[in-house]
């Protein structure tokens, strides 16, 4: 079975510290739960049944924003994989940058924690998207 990464951007005030301990709630039940399995079947299958893509989701949300977005992603991927190329470094373009962008700019979070980082291109968009606000 594969295990599919998740991306979770956070919105939180330090007035509602709460959620902040809920997602960790969240995280500690998934990695020490016996039936952890069952769950993420059951998370599948409910995904499978009710997703939508990325573009039905952001244009019902915000269609100005929708294509602002597809605009400042594209100038970002292209920017990044020159760079990449320039040094030799095979990449595919990596993050879902246009989600990652569209729900910083939307949502408007005053906290935004990244972790990990592999060729940046979360991070700059994460930088564009705070920039622009």
């Amino acid at each position: 079975m594969k295990i599919f990464n998740v991306i979770n951007i956070v919105h939180f005030t330090s007035k509602n510290f709460q959620n902040l301990l809920v997602i960790f709630e969240k995280i500690l039940i998934k990695l020490f739960d016996v039936n952890s399995y069952i769950n993420i079947k059951k998370n599948k299958e409910f995904l499978d049944k009710n997703a939508i893509s990325f573009k039905k989701f952001a244009i019902n949300k915000n269609k100005k924003l929708f294509f602002e977005t597809i605009s400042v992603s594209k100038k970002i991927r292209e920017n990044g994989l020159k760079i990449l190329y320039k040094k030799r470094i095979k990449n595919h373009g990596g993050a879902a940058i246009e989600i990652i962008y569209f729900l910083i700019r939307y949502y408007k979070p005053k906290i935004i924690l990244e972790t990990g980082v592999a060729y940046g291109f979360s991070s700059h968009s994460i930088f564009h998207a705070i920039k622009k606000k």
